[in-house]
């Protein structure tokens, strides 16, 4: 009878396949913040301010 010997070549393909959705999800997010930079900016600067109104308060004047 044969054994045959499996190296972890397996393994290496399962992680090379998580790499390779890792970098397709980075190259996704990464083009909607091209496309959408502007607004998504000024989107979070809008929600921050309603958030965090600001002071308008003099330190010692």
């Amino acid at each position: 009878m044969k054994r045959h010997i499996r190296l972890s070549s397996e393994s290496g393909q399962g992680v090379l396949e998580y790499a390779l959705i890792l970098l397709l999800i980075a190259i996704i997010i990464l083009a909607i913040l091209l496309i959408l930079g502007d607004d998504l900016r000024a989107f979070v600067f809008d929600l921050l301010r309603t958030w965090f109104p600001e002071q308008t308060a003099g330190l010692g004047g």
